[in-house]
């Protein structure tokens, strides 16, 4: 299943404990751990995968967002959020190598 850090608050995060004490940021995060729950109660095995920032060659996101700032005098971002940029690529591979193995549970990637 993958999931969302927005289940967990922003110190949980940074401390990297407390994987199961939840504290969804908004209804986003109150959706995926919705998810999350649902999984793990129904099956003895799983994979939840939490991820975040997602980024790669297709779509938008704040990369590329940053690069198209390069044309510009002065770019402005949000200064006040703490992230853990996802690459699609490394995602993908994580994911294949995951389902080859038994270690199941929950993973930040």
């Amino acid at each position: 299943y993958i999931s969302t850090d927005y289940v967990l608050t922003v110190r949980e995060l940074q401390l990297e404990t407390g994987c199961k004490d939840y504290a969804p940021l908004n209804v986003y995060g109150q959706s995926k751990l919705d998810g999350e729950l649902a999984v793990s109660g129904l099956l003895s095995k799983y994979f939840i995968v939490r991820i975040a920032w997602v980024f790669g060659l297709n779509g938008n996101n704040f990369i590329k967002d940053v690069k198209v700032g390069a044309n510009h005098d002065k770019l402005t971002v949000v200064n006040d959020q703490i992230g853990t940029p996802t690459y699609t690529f490394d995602l993908a591979r994580l994911l294949v190598d995951m389902i080859e193995t038994d270690k199941y549970g929950y993973y930040h990637a």
